[in-house]
């Protein structure tokens, strides 16, 4: 997995500093903020996600890719997504 290759390997992070380092975000703007304001040290810019591209793969049971959930505002836990087949 890239992740552990660049940020373990490479770094020398381990998970808590992982967690606590590096920010996956969709905005330009907010990934440079992040990092200017000691946030984090890592902005992972990721593209923003497409309503019709999701439920494309869901309908279709593919899996997504790590991070492909990365969106705001998060839906709460706990609640379940239906989607009724065609």
């Amino acid at each position: 997995m890239v992740n552990n290759i660049l940020f373990q390997d490479v770094f020398s992070m381990n998970t808590a500093e992982y967690q606590k380092n590096i920010r996956f975000i969709y905005n330009y703007t907010d990934a440079i903020n992040s990092v200017d304001n000691h946030e984090c040290n890592f902005s992972i810019l990721i593209p923003s996600w497409q309503k019709e591209e999701f439920l494309k793969f869901i309908t279709e049971n593919k899996l997504l890719p790590q991070k492909s959930t990365y969106f705001y505002p998060k839906i709460p836990s706990g609640i379940a997504l239906y989607v009724k087949p065609l």
